[in-house]
């Protein structure tokens, strides 16, 4: 699938057309939640959702607070958990949105998005001892790891192509 690109801030993400669907109202139908950024970042968001192949009314709910946490990793400091690691980048930022929109497309919402120490972002589900992540390196590296915490875990390094079989690998591994 190809992705239309637009700009937020200085990123480009996947365009996202929210339709009828207010972004501020998304966003508050959302609640409370300490993870997300202030509301009003919903509006340097809002301008990315108006247009394109992608449309939030057909995507879980949760998908666009999961947005708006990629567009909070993107003003990280430079130095950050007394690391040397750089913050995510450009191209970690638009793989993880592009594996975020798989992840809808199944409606397997991550448990956690959060920068990575070897620098780029990463998005992990678990389910009790089922654990899968998919990394997002500045690079443009991507790689999955499973894991039933009995086992080895596996790695795999994945090409762009590879995300959307191997999210839905993750999704029967983690519902098993």
């Amino acid at each position: 699938m190809s992705y239309g690109t637009v700009t937020i801030g200085v990123s480009s993400f996947p365009q996202f057309d929210h339709g009828t669907r207010s972004t501020r109202d998304a966003c508050a139908t959302h609640g409370p939640d300490a993870t997300l950024p202030p509301a009003e970042n919903c509006v340097e968001v809002e301008s990315a959702l108006t247009r394109g192949s992608i449309s939030l009314s057909d995507k879980p709910d949760w998908l666009l607070s999961r947005l708006l946490e990629l567009q909070k990793l993107r003003s990280m400091p430079a130095i950050w958990e007394s690391t040397e690691a750089d913050p995510p980048n450009d191209t970690a930022l638009q793989h993880a949105a592009e594996v975020l929109d798989r992840f809808a497309a199944v409606d397997l919402e991550p448990n956690r998005i959060s920068p990575s120490i070897e620098e780029g972002v990463c998005l992990s589900c678990r389910d009790g001892m089922l654990y899968a992540d998919i990394e997002c390196f500045n690079t443009g590296e991507i790689m999955a790891a499973m894991s039933d915490g009995n086992h080895p875990t596996v790695v795999t390094v994945l090409d762009a192509a590879a995300i959307r079989d191997t999210v839905e690998q993750i999704a029967a591994f983690i519902r098993r």
